[in-house]
């Protein structure tokens, strides 16, 4: 392997890494850690906005995954039932819950930089191969109507 192919395989493997990163951004652990920042500094309306939305989004997605199942690009195995849950593609949770938060700042003078980001949150779900354009847009459709209802 010569010098090019090295440096192609290593920044091949450093984009995996950044876009894996950037679609953590839109995991559970980050929503979680947000209501938390909101509790923090007593913005309790907003932690039932946000607490809300997990039960509905995850019940709603859990839903439409067993009645519409859909693989994920990569497929992986499903022996169990939740395992069958995780394994499904449509809509994208990550999705919905980053474009929830994005909502939560609709009237902020950063919306558009907010929203942008949340974009490449999801995009990044793509990137990776964990989703498909119609399973991120579907996410992220859920996330914002839930955070204008909500």
């Amino acid at each position: 392997m010569d010098e090019k192919e090295l440096v192609t395989m290593k920044w091949k493997e450093y984009s995996i890494r950044l876009w894996t990163d950037l679609s953590s951004l839109g995991s559970l652990v980050f929503f979680l850690f947000t209501t938390l920042i909101f509790f923090s500094i007593q913005q309790y309306a907003v932690v039932v906005r946000c607490l809300g939305f997990l039960i509905i989004a995850t019940l709603l997605t859990a839903s439409l995954r067993l009645i519409y199942y859909k693989d994920r690009p990569r497929k992986r195995t499903h022996p169990t039932l939740l395992d069958t849950i995780d394994a499904g593609s449509f809509p994208s949770l990550h999705a919905a819950r980053i474009f929830f938060l994005a909502t939560l700042f609709w009237k902020s003078e950063f919306v558009i930089g907010i929203f942008a980001f949340a974009f490449l949150v999801a995009y990044a779900r793509i990137k990776i191969e964990e989703h498909t354009w119609m399973d991120v847009a579907t996410g992220s459709v859920i996330g914002v109507i839930l955070g204008l209802v909500l």
